[in-house]
């Protein structure tokens, strides 16, 4: 690693992504002690874009001091004459190259000595000049600089730097020409890549302690604790949180808010009538409740405040930039907003839908000692919808923040085979190789089910189904499709037979003892639909139950689409409709364990019915999924 001296920025670049601005006055790198062995060979290539040609200003000087054993490429004088100098010991070698260097454009410059001491200079990729120079010494260098020189009366670099490679040996040109691809081919965008927080603020769920939390779906999984807020429908974003202005926020994690030295904060909203008051979106605190993140969006006085950063010794000692908004900008409509802050640097910059709106510099506070954070209140509450809030250990580029935009108003392609345990589709049955019917498992399971006693049957809007009569088919599945990871969905299609209702399960899971884990009863005799899921082992009537009473429109004589859900950690069990939600009920936390037994068409009596595609996944699917 190098040592910055002066301040060099890194600047956002079209053609390279991110470089390093040195201002030709002071700005310089400090590589630490070097003991290379050069004896097969050199090589030094950068990207450079010089804005002026300062007198012997260097892309590198390895030395141990003004005239040893120094390892120079630069320009010679103030010219646009390229310089490539070696000192044995304290003999100079060195070539020019007339005229190759030019102003206000990226060049890839290469230098490469071979193990004969033959120089060539390299100009995009192309041979501009060479000549017999040495091989560099193998020795221990101690002043190594890049940007600067080790004689005090020359000038420093100005301009601007990426991709700096140096080599213990000549590259070709091939392997140069390659390098320039690899530097132009810019990685891939990950707008993961250091996210401490994403929460989408589309759901509230609750915890196994019964407290309202929204949902981190970043790898840190910091869920916020919601404190009065509501989700509402939005045509934006299909569902978003809102904050009423009187006493709604979220709490969120200490570990939120990064203490590494840089932050992005990026969030929508659309504020509400009463804006603009007396409020804060979000507030991060120390021990001594001094700010040390805090934004207003906007203050009574329409100004938007960005406060970064804290010594910790007062609430007035933070570091702040702020612009007076209009009502355009934060009122009635959404809009994306963006904070960074980088102490190494001491910029701090906001981003308006996706464009600088304002920055600041010699911001240096550092962000450290984080007691509480809230989202949605501060120094007042804070009134409208948002969705979407990340947060960042590092700066985002404006490319990345114009990523996010994009990103947050595409949703994800639907994927309705993730986590799917086994799909029967119910329409034929075959012979497996030892003479057994089957149903075939056409997910990547494999889960054949054996069939008992049921038949196949013509059908109006299947083509074919699976028929159960009621006295004795049903279908035995392999244990393994049962998921035990703690979520389950089960879906099918069923057309209730004539004797419905009565004593019967369409699905039964058991353990050892023959507890029931999963049971169905599609209706029971009393018209009513339990959905049982979840059991301690020790008994079996320490099973987790909904129930419904159910209309016979809703099980007989014609289609009808049954889901039916549970999420062990939120305690949530939910039975749709024909995609519509019917019945739900939380506090539901027993496990899903110990599976020994399933069958499907019976269980606590035989069902009677048509039914059509089972599936059954590992995790809960939304009700976008169900209805896909």
């Amino acid at each position: 690693k190098g040592k910055v001296n002066g301040e060099p920025t890194v600047v956002a670049d079209s053609k390279l992504g991110n470089c390093l601005n040195f201002d030709g006055v002071d700005d310089y790198i400090q590589m630490p002690e070097m003991n290379i062995d050069y004896s097969q060979g050199f090589t030094v290539e950068a990207w450079v874009y010089y804005q002026n040609f300062n007198n012997q200003s260097r892309v590198i000087d390895f030395a141990n001091a003004p005239g040893k054993n120094n390892i120079i490429f630069g320009n010679r004088t103030t010219t646009n004459d390229g310089l490539l100098v070696v000192f044995v010991g304290s003999t100079r070698k060195a070539i020019e190259v007339k005229g190759i260097l030019e102003k206000n454009q990226w060049l890839h410059l290469t230098a490469t000595i071979d193990e004969s001491g033959n120089a060539k200079v390299y100009k995009d990729g192309q041979e501009v000049g060479g000549g017999l120079v040495a091989l560099p010494n193998s020795v221990n260098r101690t002043k190594n600089y890049i940007g600067k020189s080790n004689w005090s009366a020359d000038g420093f670099f100005h301009g601007k730097m990426s991709h700096l490679r140096m080599y213990n040996r000549a590259l070709s040109p091939e392997e140069i020409n390659e390098c320039m691809k690899v530097d132009g081919t810019p990685p891939p965008m990950d707008i993961n890549r250091g996210l401490q927080l994403h929460l989408p603020l589309n759901e509230i769920v609750e915890n196994a302690a019964k407290e309202k939390e929204v949902l981190d779906v970043s790898a840190g999984k910091l869920n916020g604790k919601v404190n009065g807020a509501t989700v509402v429908a939005d045509d934006r974003f299909g569902k978003c949180i809102n904050f009423d202005g009187v006493d709604d926020y979220i709490e969120l994690p200490t570990a939120t808010i990064p203490e590494t030295g840089e932050i992005t904060i990026s969030f929508w909203a659309n504020g509400g009538k009463s804006l603009p008051n007396r409020n804060s979106i979000i507030l991060a605190q120390d021990k001594s409740n001094h700010r040390v993140v805090n934004i207003h969006l906007p203050w009574s006085d329409s100004k938007i405040y960005f406060d970064c950063g804290n010594t910790t010794t007062s609430d007035n000692s933070y570091d702040r930039i702020e612009k007076l908004s209009q009502a355009t900008d934060f009122k009635d409509k959404w809009t994306s907003w963006v904070f960074t802050k980088n102490v190494a640097t001491g910029e701090m910059k906001i981003y308006l839908n996706g464009v600088l709106w304002q920055s600041g510099v010699g911001k240096e506070n550092p962000l450290s000692s984080i007691t509480q954070v809230k989202f949605g209140c501060g120094y007042g509450f804070y009134n409208g919808k948002v969705a979407h809030l990340r947060i960042y250990d590092r700066v985002l580029s404006p490319e990345e923040i114009n990523e996010c935009m994009k990103v947050d108003g595409t949703p994800p392609p639907m994927d309705i085979n993730r986590g799917l345990q086994l799909h029967l589709p119910l329409n034929e049955i075959v012979e497996n190789a030892a003479k057994e019917k089957e149903v075939l498992d056409v997910s990547a399971g494999k889960l054949n089910g054996k069939v008992n006693g049921a038949t196949v049957v013509a059908d109006d809007r299947f083509g074919k189904c699976i028929n159960f009569d009621g006295v004795d088919d049903y279908i035995e599945l392999p244990t393994a499709t049962i998921p035990e990871t703690g979520e389950i969905t089960i879906s099918f299609w069923a057309n209730g037979g004539k004797s419905l209702p009565n004593r019967n399960s369409i699905i039964l899971a058991q353990d050892k003892s023959n507890h029931r884990v999963v049971n169905i009863h599609l209706p029971w005799s009393d018209s009513k639909i339990y959905f049982d899921c979840g059991n301690t082992t020790t008994s079996d009537n320490s099973y987790d139950r909904i129930e419904k009473l159910s209309q016979a429109t809703d099980f007989k004589d014609k289609w009808t689409s049954w889901v039916f859900t549970k999420n062990v950690a939120t305690g949530e069990m939910k039975i749709y409709l024909n995609g519509v939600l019917w019945q739900s009920g939380v506090g539901k936390e027993n496990p899903l364990s110990s599976i020994t037994q399933v069958k499907f068409g019976c269980g606590y009596g035989f069902y009677n019915g048509k039914v059509a595609h089972l599936r059954i996944y590992d995790r809960v699917l939304s009700p976008e999924e169900i209805n896909e």
